[in-house]
């Protein structure tokens, strides 16, 4: 009887074990199939970014644009969104320089000059500069000197927010402060004007886009000089196109 206990004992004490066993096989081992080290996810993630990349331009080529600055710039000179988003994600360098145009400006400068809000805030999402200034050749005048990224010394003019409120674009002007466009910016060379001299400078002179001066223009013209106000820009200050004060000061 003794005997039988023992054996039953042992038998109850194997079945345990084995069936621990079959519940610790049927668990997910965690060291079966570790985490993806770091340099392997940020190989995965180069390798998915590329791919895209040759999709975007797989599109572009399918819709006869090749992928080239100029052809870049002119889908931004358009206002079309969904091919300056194609570009920008075949790797297209939102800071790239027109050097068709004497200015060299960014695409966020062509579409501060155009109002082009969609376009402007997309660029400013994926890192294009909000404080970049035109990059002067020949002799255009500029605003000061200074070295590039490779160390060079250039001529360098208007920064974009300058471009927004001397075309007098209200929304662009906006959204280049709500993303922190500095209104203090000046260009020495025009007697430290800021973007407030350039708005009120549009309002009395249009130029670039040689637009008519209608009832419409003058108002986003002084909508945008408001922004600017707003934003700290300092009407009284003497430097600039300090005739051009009086008016600034009827706005405050």
């Amino acid at each position: 009887m003794q005997k039988q206990k023992v054996h039953i004992a042992i038998l109850s004490l194997s079945l345990t074990f084995f069936g621990s066993g079959l519940l610790l096989s049927q668990k997910q081992n965690p060291f079966d199939n570790p985490a993806p080290s770091k340099s392997k996810s940020s190989r995965v993630q180069h390798s998915s970014k590329k791919l895209q990349q040759e999709n975007a331009k797989e599109v572009l080529n399918k819709l006869g644009i090749a992928f080239t600055t100029e052809a870049f710039f002119e889908e931004v000179k358009k206002g079309n969104i969904q091919n300056v988003r194609l570009f920008i994600t075949a790797g297209m360098n939102p800071d790239v320089r027109d050097s068709s145009h004497p200015l060299n400006p960014t695409a966020l400068m062509h579409a501060a000059a155009r109002d082009y809000v969609e376009i402007g805030s997309f660029l400013l999402k994926v890192g294009a500069d909000k404080n970049a200034r035109r990059l002067i050749d020949g002799g255009y005048s500029y605003c000061e000197e200074g070295p590039n990224e490779e160390g060079e010394t250039k001529k360098w003019g208007n920064t974009v927010l300058m471009v927004a409120a001397g075309s007098g674009r209200p929304k662009m002007t906006s959204l280049l402060i709500s993303a922190g466009a500095d209104v203090h910016a000046v260009c020495r060379e025009r007697r430290d004007a800021n973007a407030l001299d350039d708005a009120m400078q549009f309002i009395i002179s249009p130029h670039d886009d040689k637009e008519e001066m209608t009832r419409e223009r003058r108002r986003d013209a002084f909508e945008t000089i408001r922004l600017l106000l707003k934003a700290g820009a300092d009407p009284n200050r003497p430097q600039g196109y300090d005739r051009y004060i009086p008016f600034t000061s009827l706005l405050t």
